[in-house]
């Protein structure tokens, strides 16, 4: 599994607290850290400094994307699809972004507010969503996706669940 992640602008600690739960759950071969082109070290649980690896064409490349981080990804993503690369695209509290275009999305939201005027297209026409319920603060969601509980719904199927098991989800289908 290739994964890019385009954080916010925010402390990296939350960042770091993301990525951690993303291990306990999934086994990628490589995690990048955009913009700064970082790699995350899988084994060691810190980031590396220099760029080893870029990601593989052939292979499905996975973007999760946060805040202000989904200005970033979507064009990444649109630019991945082009050079003929497969591109799945998790964007958490993206709201504002305009996601259109023959792209694989899943949208997160903090609240169901921000998830109800987040979507265009309309929520029936993206590949799955998970809006948090209870409300969280913002950077909650990003930071504990693990305690973050609420609704998700991939391939039309909604359910209850925390953001880390519809982040899996996701990226395991």
């Amino acid at each position: 599994m290739q994964l890019l992640i385009c954080p916010g602008y925010h402390s990296t600690d939350l960042t770091n607290s993301f990525v951690r739960c993303l291990q306990r759950q999934i086994s990628p071969h490589h995690i990048w850290l955009w913009p700064s082109g970082q790699m995350w070290d899988v084994n060691s649980s810190c980031f590396l400094y220099k760029r080893e690896r870029k990601p593989e064409q052939n292979t499905l490349l996975q973007i999760i994307a946060f805040s202000a981080g989904v200005v970033v990804a979507y064009p990444i993503a649109m630019f991945w699809q082009r050079l003929g690369g497969q591109v799945r695209l998790l964007a958490l509290d993206g709201w504002g972004m305009p996601l259109i275009g023959n792209l694989e999305i899943y949208r997160m939201s903090h609240d169901l507010w921000t998830h109800r005027t987040t979507y265009l297209p309309a929520p029936t026409e993206s590949n799955g969503f998970f809006y948090a319920t209870p409300t969280v603060e913002h950077l909650s969601l990003w930071q504990s996706p693990h305690a973050t509980i609420g609704m998700g719904a991939i391939n039309g199927s909604e359910q209850a669940m925390t953001a880390l098991d519809f982040i899996t989800a996701v990226l395991n289908s």
